[in-house]
């Protein structure tokens, strides 16, 4: 489903009346409708609007909430606050191998991911079952969305 230029959407509801979270960093007028969720049974989690993937994702990261401090090693790949914290002191360091290769600062690990927008930590948590998919007529009608759009100003 799109939107044309001269609408926006205001509030989705599922088949038993839950307000589903709407996001409109873009206020894109004439964008997709994008649906979000990293839970296979909680269902949607976040409706966004945007011109494609990749700018629906990066509204979704931005509204979820980052990890907190003490969940960086995880994020990070270390098994331990310790071995975190060393890691740490070596690339502020610039500490250099025997070969004079500076230390590398790890990519994140597997659900993790970073905040386009940080906040916080600037990493958030997402859950191996994360889906986004462009909402289609059909599957509105079947899943009992009730979508509320409206002309804008």
């Amino acid at each position: 489903m799109n939107l044309k230029r001269d609408t926006e959407l205001v509030s989705v509801h599922d088949n038993y009346g839950r307000e589903i979270p709407v996001i409109n960093r873009y206020h894109w007028r004439d964008g997709a409708i994008w649906c979000w969720s990293d839970n296979p049974y909680g269902g949607v989690m976040y409706i966004t609007v945007a011109r494609n993937i990749e700018e629906a994702i990066e509204a979704i990261y931005d509204e979820l909430p980052p990890i907190d401090k003490s969940e960086l090693y995880e994020a990070y790949g270390f098994d331990s606050q310790e071995e975190y914290e060393i890691a740490n002191k070596a690339y502020a360091a610039n500490v250099r191998d025997g070969e004079g290769k500076a230390f590398d600062w790890p990519e994140l690990a597997e659900g993790y991911a970073y905040q386009p927008n940080a906040t916080g930590t600037g990493i958030v948590s997402i859950d191996y079952c994360e889906a986004i998919w462009a909402l289609s007529a059909d599957e509105c009608k079947r899943e009992g969305l009730k979508i509320r759009i409206q002309r804008s100003e």
